[in-house]
């Protein structure tokens, strides 16, 4: 067999080091933040043909899109979702179902009709679909609109920490457009009870949160996890810690997020720089937990 020369097989192995570092650094990276826009379309719907797609200004701002009817296409884009992300849904429905192709799905077996048995705690679902129930035929044709104890019910079913749905039924191209501003808002870092509802919408929030002053941020925790980082700063100022999952710093320590989320840098000119994990107890830990509504 033709040995290779002990130089070249040097550089092969620290080559091949050096590809598996750089593809778990990516692989870690890519499990962070992967926003994502479903269209559910249904030929359900007595009104509309089709379910209105969301619209590239919406898909753009998002790191995951589908629109289809194949409860394999739809289960492929919500195993991308995280903890902390968000869900951004077209769909015909009410406050009981909605509508999947030709089928009509309980809202309560939203997860289960499409594979998810675990799903994660997103920060916000944006639900772009009718919210009444509608009675009679003719002229007896009444509509009863959701209420906003349904719509907490539903938030439940997301393991949503907020929620956004219309208040009642609501045209299509209207609804396209007003989450379009709502997304827009959540990403600008706008404070969710600031955002324009238009009158139209709901917005709903678990207990733990701070329905007031609350931004997306502080839904995906990136405010708890600076906080907790910070606790790892030793007394006199000269390392400084952080949330940061992108800085690879000047030494290997640094690029292997395994080490832990948090980015610990000494103070200038030092290069030196550290990751550690997040602390799980301690005074500075509870003072954390006790601002930002961590456990």
């Amino acid at each position: 067999m033709h040995r290779m020369p002990m130089n070249r097989f040097r550089i092969f192995i620290i080559l091949n080091a050096m590809a598996i570092l750089c593809l778990t650094f990516l692989a870690h990276v890519c499990v962070f933040a992967a926003d994502a826009g479903i269209t559910i379309q249904t030929s359900r719907s007595t009104s509309y043909k089709h379910t209105q797609p969301l619209t590239k200004p919406i898909t753009d701002k998002l790191k995951v899109s589908v629109n289809s009817d194949d409860p394999a296409m739809i289960r492929s884009a919500l195993r991308q979702l995280n903890d902390g992300d968000v869900l951004v849904l077209a769909v015909h429905s009410n406050p009981g179902v909605f509508g999947l192709g030709k089928n009509v799905v309980e809202w309560r077996n939203f997860w289960r009709s499409f594979g998810i048995a675990r799903p994660p705690q997103l920060a916000s679902v944006i639900i772009g679909g009718c919210m009444s129930n509608e009675f009679g035929e003719g002229d007896d044709k009444r509509y009863v609109h959701v209420t906003e104890k349904e719509l907490e019910s539903i938030r439940l079913i997301f393991n949503a920490k907020t929620l956004f749905a219309p208040g009642s039924e609501i045209m299509p191209p209207v609804a396209i457009n007003d989450t379009n501003g709502i997304l827009g808002s959540l990403l600008a870092g706008k404070k969710l009870a600031d955002i324009d509802l238009q009158k139209r919408w709901y917005y709903v929030a678990g207990p733990g949160v701070n329905k007031n002053s609350v931004t997306l941020k502080d839904l995906r925790g990136g405010e708890l996890q600076d906080c907790l980082c910070r606790c790892l700063e030793p007394k006199g100022g000269k390392i400084s810690c952080r949330y940061d999952l992108a800085d690879t710093g000047t030494s290997p320590s640094c690029r292997d997020l395994k080490n832990g989320p948090c980015f610990c840098k000494a103070a200038a000119p030092s290069p030196g720089c550290s990751r550690r994990q997040l602390p799980t107890s301690g005074d500075c830990h509870e003072a954390c937990a006790k601002q930002y509504g961590g456990r």
